[in-house]
Protein backbone atom coordinates (compact mmCIF):
# COMPACT_ATOMS: atom_id res chain seq x y z
CA UNK A 1 0.00 0.00 0.00
CA UNK A 2 1.08 3.82 -0.76
CA UNK A 3 0.28 6.74 1.25
CA UNK A 4 0.84 10.12 0.64
CA UNK A 5 0.89 12.71 3.27
CA UNK A 6 -0.28 16.29 1.81
CA UNK A 7 0.68 18.66 4.51
CA UNK A 8 -1.50 22.15 4.06
CA UNK A 9 -0.53 24.14 6.85
CA UNK A 10 1.91 27.16 6.27
CA UNK A 11 3.48 26.67 9.78
CA UNK A 12 6.25 24.19 9.78
CA UNK A 13 5.59 22.21 12.58
CA UNK A 14 2.68 23.22 13.34
CA UNK A 15 -0.15 21.61 15.25
CA UNK A 16 -1.55 19.65 12.08
CA UNK A 17 1.57 18.70 10.67
CA UNK A 18 2.87 17.06 14.39
CA UNK A 19 -0.82 15.24 14.55
CA UNK A 20 -0.39 14.06 10.96
CA UNK A 21 3.33 12.68 11.64
CA UNK A 22 2.21 11.31 15.20
CA UNK A 23 -0.95 9.26 12.60
CA UNK A 24 1.77 7.93 10.25
CA UNK A 25 4.62 6.87 12.91
CA UNK A 26 6.00 3.70 11.54
CA UNK A 27 4.76 3.81 7.99
CA UNK A 28 6.59 4.66 5.14
CA UNK A 29 5.04 7.72 3.16
CA UNK A 30 5.39 10.05 0.97
CA UNK A 31 5.30 14.06 2.42
CA UNK A 32 4.05 16.62 0.42
CA UNK A 33 4.61 20.10 2.18
CA UNK A 34 2.53 22.70 -0.26
CA UNK A 35 3.62 25.04 1.59
CA UNK A 36 6.60 24.62 -0.94
CA UNK A 37 4.83 24.44 -3.63
CA UNK A 38 3.61 27.24 -5.99
CA UNK A 39 -0.55 26.98 -6.50
CA UNK A 40 -2.67 29.46 -8.03
CA UNK A 41 -6.24 29.62 -7.30
CA UNK A 42 -8.73 27.65 -9.79
CA UNK A 43 -11.38 29.76 -11.46
CA UNK A 44 -13.88 28.25 -13.79
CA UNK A 45 -17.43 30.12 -15.07
CA UNK A 46 -18.96 28.68 -12.03
CA UNK A 47 -17.15 30.03 -9.28
CA UNK A 48 -16.07 33.20 -10.89
CA UNK A 49 -18.09 36.08 -9.95
CA UNK A 50 -19.79 37.65 -12.77
CA UNK A 51 -18.20 41.21 -12.41
CA UNK A 52 -14.31 39.74 -12.39
CA UNK A 53 -12.15 40.39 -14.80
CA UNK A 54 -9.61 37.25 -15.55
CA UNK A 55 -6.24 38.55 -16.21
CA UNK A 56 -3.55 36.67 -17.93
CA UNK A 57 -0.22 36.54 -16.08
CA UNK A 58 2.52 37.03 -18.41
CA UNK A 59 6.41 36.86 -17.36
CA UNK A 60 8.51 39.33 -18.79
CA UNK A 61 12.56 38.76 -18.36
CA UNK A 62 14.32 41.40 -16.27
CA UNK A 63 16.82 43.62 -18.69
CA UNK A 64 19.99 44.31 -17.17
CA UNK A 65 20.59 47.88 -16.34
Amino acid sequence: MKIVALYGSSRESGNSEQLADYALDGLQATKIYLRHKKSFPLLTAATRPKDFTLLTMTMKASSPR
